[in-house]
């Protein structure tokens, strides 16, 4: 299961009227926040909140910053079509580009000069210099979008269906999704790092999502129905709360999070010795720490450059084993990797053969399930042993049979063991020594016709 850190977003200001998109001026440390039919001024260092253009804005849900005096935001009241350029020292709009239909996200270039014009229902993005003169309109997959951004690397980046990020590539206009899944997405923001950063409305995660890749991790969690958001150009995040009225300040939210190791020896499910070497590769850490399938400290890995090694201080326990191994970068770390593998004993060995399976008294369905154990010394004799297997539910050794058994029987929730309590069964170096045994289960499956994490080991 992915972990992630919980946010902590402190409250900047309530009592605002439906808040949707924002943006941040770090300059002036003020947020404009697109607010009920009208465009609120928010100070980031108290909360006091200023009406810059009090009525008359339709219904707005996003704007874009061009400087300290003058914004854009689209206004996607039916029939209206309206991109408002606003003076924020006057508090005064005009109406500027061409006729649009239901534009809802705004995005800009400021090195270009350029304004990008989402439209909610009719599939187009529009490109159009700050006068609002046409340069370009693109046309995209059917959809309902919402926000719009751009990066440094030629493409735009856009919300399509709440549910997926689709990148257009603005030399040509050709599209592709870059990331799906979500549940209700309405906005995001970049950082300068090349990720990009989406809070889910309906479950309160904040996604980190790699626009090389399109890989999107967890990072935070608490930030509840978030509409808007916006980055202060630093690592913080400033989101909306639409159903508290609430702007919300997000410390440190918009860093990329620790990528997690990767496992390459053993291989998940491997049969490895007692004293297999734990080995793997790390993109950027500080250290690798390695922790049992529980979670407790085994202790730091031998970390030179990307690779890393990890032996064990004692031998692994024989049996069914799992280690988990976690980078650390600071004061932040990754997602466990983990691998799972079982630990055999180096001279004792046992292989298995399924003999059949028959019912066992008609026409009740529980069947009788037989294997013939081969077990082989390699050393030396072994006169003491154990063997042990999973037990899936509702399977047992049958009782009949376990009335003529010489050895041990017992079984300990879902595995079982078979004992040698004493030296009459000896193991002898280079020999075989056949273990039979018949387990009752409850109906005919394929399932059953194999002994899973089947291992014997020498008790002396």
């Amino acid at each position: 299961m992915t972990t992630f850190a919980k946010a902590t977003p402190k409250v900047v200001a309530t009592g605002l009227d439906r808040p949707y998109g924002l943006v941040i001026d770090s300059k002036a440390n003020v947020a404009y926040v697109c607010t009920q039919d009208s465009l609120t001024k928010v100070s980031l260092k108290d909360g006091t909140k200023t009406p810059v253009v009090g009525s008359g804005m339709g219904d707005i849900h996003t704007i874009a910053l061009y400087d300290q005096t003058t914004a854009f935001t689209p206004d996607d009241t039916p029939n209206t079509g309206a991109l408002y350029k606003v003076d924020l020292s006057k508090g005064t709009k005009v109406s500027i580009g061409p006729t649009m239909q239901e534009p809802l996200g705004v995005a800009l270039n400021s090195a270009k000069d350029t304004i990008y014009v989402l439209t909610w229902r009719s599939n187009t993005l529009y490109a159009l210099k700050t006068n609002g003169d046409l340069i370009h309109q693109y046309s995209l997959p059917a959809g309902k979008y919402h926000s719009v951004t751009v990066g440094d690397d030629g493409y735009a980046y856009v919300v399509r269906d709440y549910t997926t990020i689709t990148r257009v590539k603005l030399t040509d206009g050709t599209y592709s999704d870059l990331a799906t899944g979500f549940n209700k997405l309405f906005d995001f923001a970049l950082d300068n790092a090349g990720s990009l950063y989406a809070p889910d409305a309906d479950t309160g995660v904040l996604w980190h999502v790699d626009l090389k890749t399109g890989d999107k991790e967890q990072v935070a969690a608490g930030l509840g129905r978030t509409h808007g958001m916006a980055s202060d150009g630093s690592q913080n995040a400033y989101v909306t709360n639409e159903d508290e009225g609430e702007l919300l300040f997000v410390e440190h939210a918009l860093k990329p999070p620790v990528k997690s190791p990767v496992i390459t020896e053993p291989t998940n499910g491997a049969e490895v010795t007692p004293r297999q070497v734990i080995k793997g590769t790390v993109d950027d850490a500080d250290k690798v720490v390695m922790l049992s399938g529980s979670g407790s400290e085994l202790g730091d890995a031998n970390l030179v450059g990307h690779d890393w090694t990890f032996t064990p201080s004692t031998d692994w326990p024989l049996g069914k084993a799992s280690v988990q191994a976690v980078a650390h970068k600071g004061n932040d770390e990754s997602v466990p990797a983990v691998v799972n593998f079982l630990v055999v004993d180096h001279n004792l060995k046992v292989d298995q053969a399924l003999r059949g399976h028959w019912q066992k008294k008609a026409p009740e369905p529980p069947r009788i399930y037989s294997f013939r154990l081969t077990l082989h010394a390699k050393d030396t004799d072994v006169h003491l042993w154990t063997i042990s297997f999973d037990a899936p539910e509702r399977v047992i050794p049958d009782p009949d049979w376990a009335k003529t058994f010489w050895g041990k029987i017992e079984q300990k929730g879902g595995t079982i063991f078979l004992h040698n309590p004493d030296p009459k069964h000896v193991v002898l170096a280079g020999k075989e020594l056949l273990v039979d045994i018949e387990l009752l289960c409850p109906c005919e499956d394929s399932s059953y016709e194999k002994l899973q994490h089947l291992i014997a080991h020498q008790d002396q």
